[in-house]
């Protein structure tokens, strides 16, 4: 079976979301003044997984080792939600040009992401 049989029979698919944030420490290899956002979004049905995407923000900030987390505390929604309409978009052209029902997906709340309830 394929997406087009799930979304004409106007099965509802499942989406699911996992993030991660990565700054410059002793053991990354990431710059000074760095937070990487990776996203992994899976679009599904059941357990059958017709999406996967891994996608990476970069956002260059004023940041030191002591402020890491209340810097995290105070804007990872915000870079969530920046992120996210790039991955909206992605998916919603990519499954269009593929030649099979375009997907779109919904908005989110970025606090609730953060707290696991996407």
């Amino acid at each position: 079976e394929n997406i087009d049989t799930f979304l004409e029979n106007n099965d509802t698919l499942r989406i699911e979301m996992e993030h991660n944030f990565n700054f410059s420490n002793n053991k990354s290899e990431i710059p000074e003044n760095i937070i990487r956002l990776d996203l992994l979004i899976r679009v599904m049905h059941e357990d059958t997984e017709f999406i996967t995407l891994k996608y990476a923000m970069v956002f260059d900030v004023k940041l030191n080792q002591n402020n890491v987390e209340e810097f995290l505390n105070k804007f990872s929604p915000n870079m969530i939600s920046i992120a996210f309409p790039y991955v909206r978009s992605y998916i919603s052209t990519t499954t269009a040009l593929a030649g099979i029902q375009r997907i779109d997906l919904p908005s989110i709340n970025a606090y609730d992401v953060i707290n696991n309830s996407l």
